[in-house]
């Protein structure tokens, strides 16, 4: 009897061990189930969810499989972690050089964060990989890459030919007005820009170009007017939310920044961006202490957020400028792009009489297309001050006394600049050229 139940036992204990062992999934399946739950979370924008999902799936992947790297970095991008998601999509590229999607994501990364040779140059490859041409879209995606980092004939000529191929197109002309702003051609680009918004309206392109030129001309309330079009137009951009916003808080509308943003935090909770851009939102209402207390928080999961960074070295400058320097600098290693800290930084450099670094950094805020007129003012003071860029002082003085006839300090740094034309015999050199956004102050 005992030996009959230990045999049945035996039996029982064999069948479920061999029942475990033909349940245990394959590698395959257990990519295939990280993947399912990875995009069941993206869908329900649970990034976090999807993002470890996304990790899990890739310990099973093929060696030349670059899905879960790719999902991966999209999910980071959603939370805000754009650091993170540039090395998981390069990472992507490497694996799938000849992934057109990867890079230009990769690119749109770039171009956020001041870096556009990257982005052109992935744009460049993704336009050789693209059978029947690149559209339209990657073309002028290519053409801001090249203003971006200076190279403004390229993107004129660029952009030119996507007008002639689609003639009265509206995103390409506000494009083509962006540029020709940064070249001087002002009357010119407002016909552009004019023309573009009477084609197309509801454009959010449009709009934000608009946006930009009215508010570095000074006109708050025509750029606020522009922004909140193309708010309307495609309110789930998280980037144009976050213009959006810090445009109503340079306007003193504080309360009303602060909803943008939280509007987007509510639609997407885990966007370190986001949480970043309300603590800038924080910082230009006057609520310094809570402003930084966000930023660190941020900082503490992201070391390498820019706007974050940003706001600590704003809290800084408060307390202590001459370290606000080096927290400045710190943030624009991180994001080349990032205008605002350029702004502040110019102005530390002036207070320290580093007239050099103030040019650089101010240039550099020039090609980023958010030059305010008083930037512009004290770039050409700096110019005649210093005597180089003469020539580029006098055109950029005769375009705002265009717009602005009764500039009093255009005429001050125009008799500044004869007088240094005088003093060295006629031309003025340009030993200065416009920096590329790549370049760190």
């Amino acid at each position: 009897m005992k030996r009959a139940l230990a045999l049945a036992l035996s039996a029982v204990l064999f069948a479920s061990c061999n029942k475990l062992f033909e349940e245990e999934p394959t590698p395959q399946q257990q990519f295939a189930t990280f993947m399912a739950q990875g995009k069941a979370a993206a869908k329900a924008g649970n990034w976090e969810a999807a993002a470890k999902a996304f990790e899990s799936a890739g310990a099973f992947a093929s060696a030349n499989d670059p899905s879960p790297q790719l999902a991966l970095g999209a999910a980071y991008e959603k939370m805000g972690n754009d650091l993170q998601a540039i090395m998981t999509l390069s990472s992507a590229v490497k694996m799938a050089p000849k992934n057109t999607e990867a890079r230009e994501v990769l690119a749109d990364l770039y171009l956020r964060h001041g870096k556009p040779e990257l982005a052109a140059d992935h744009l460049r490859k993704a336009s050789e990989l693209i059978p029947d041409g690149p559209s339209p879209e990657l073309q002028r995606k290519l053409a801001t890459a090249l203003l971006r980092s200076g190279d403004l004939d390229g993107a004129e000529n660029l952009a030119q030919q996507l007008d002639q191929g689609s003639p009265g197109d509206a995103e390409t002309q506000a494009l083509l007005a962006e540029i020709l702003i940064a070249k001087g051609q002002e009357e010119r680009a407002v016909r552009l820009l004019d023309a573009a918004v009477g084609t197309n309206p509801d454009s959010a392109r449009v709009r934000m170009v608009r946006a930009r030129y009215f508010s570095s001309r000074g006109k708050v309330t025509e750029a606020l007017h522009e922004y909140e079009l193309a708010y309307k137009a495609t309110p789930s951009d998280a980037e144009l939310a976050m213009a959006y916003a810090r445009a109503l808080a340079g306007a003193q509308r504080i309360e009303d920044a602060a909803e943008v943003v939280q509007q987007l935090l509510a639609a997407r909770p885990t966007d370190l961006n986001a949480q970043a851009m309300l603590a800038e939102v924080k910082m230009l209402g006057g609520e310094a202490a809570e402003a930084k207390k966000i930023a660190e928080g941020v900082i503490a999961k992201h070391p390498r957020n820019g706007r974050a960074l940003l706001v600590r070295a704003w809290a800084m400058e408060q307390e202590d400028p001459n370290r606000a320097v080096g927290a400045y600098r710190k943030v624009l290693e991180e994001d080349p792009g990032q205008s605002e800290a350029l702004g502040r930084l110019y102005k530390l450099y002036l207070k320290r009489g580093d007239k050099a670094e103030a040019i650089a950094a101010l240039e550099r805020l020039q090609i980023a297309g958010d030059m305010t007129q008083d930037d512009e003012l004290e770039l050409d003071a700096l110019y005649a001050d210093t005597g180089i860029n003469v020539s580029r002082a006098r055109a950029s003085l005769d375009q705002i006394l265009k717009r602005d006839p009764g500039c009093v300090r255009c005429g001050d740094i125009k008799r500044e600049l004869e007088k240094k034309s005088r003093a060295t015999g006629g031309g003025g050199g340009s030993g200065i050229q416009i920096i590329k956004g790549s370049r760190r102050p």
